[in-house]
């Protein structure tokens, strides 16, 4: 199966497809989340954060 949007896209595996299917709507859950805390002023995702700032990332 292959999805396309703006975003990109994904090719699942005809083997995979039920599993995926089955994710869907978790996915969907906690991007709709996301979407919400950007719109409330949330400038980056606590994952870039903690990137930035625990030692992981050099700044050269």
């Amino acid at each position: 199966m292959i999805v396309a949007d703006q975003d990109g896209v994904v090719v699942v595996p005809f083997a995979s497809i039920d599993r995926t299917l089955g994710k869907l709507d978790g996915i969907r859950a906690s991007e709709l989340a996301y979407e919400a805390e950007i719109a409330g002023g949330r400038k980056a995702s606590q994952k870039a954060v903690d990137a930035l700032t625990d030692g992981r990332t050099e700044f050269v």
